[in-house]
């Protein structure tokens, strides 16, 4: 799995929320979960699918509509590579 810990990120605006993506090397982005931010801007998000180093290439999170997408539709506003 992975566990997502951030902080200074601000609280999504009416209407969106935070949304995580296990992207593969050389592959789409795959929904890994929504979440949103503490007051203090704090947020741990826990995806508990096993996923394979050799063949992630990224961790990545948007801001998405409420209720989430099937494929990122903003840019990252986190990314980590693998």
């Amino acid at each position: 799995g992975v566990l997502l810990v951030a902080s200074n990120l601000p609280a999504p605006p009416a209407g969106k929320i935070y949304e995580m993506w296990i992207i593969p090397k050389g592959g789409k982005p795959a929904p890994a979960g929504l979440f949103a931010s503490s007051e203090d801007g704090t947020a741990l998000h826990l995806h508990r699918t096993t996923i394979s180093l050799a063949t992630t290439g990224a961790i990545a999170v948007t801001l998405e509509r409420a209720g989430g997408v099937d494929a990122p539709t903003s840019q990252p506003v986190i990314v980590a590579a693998l």
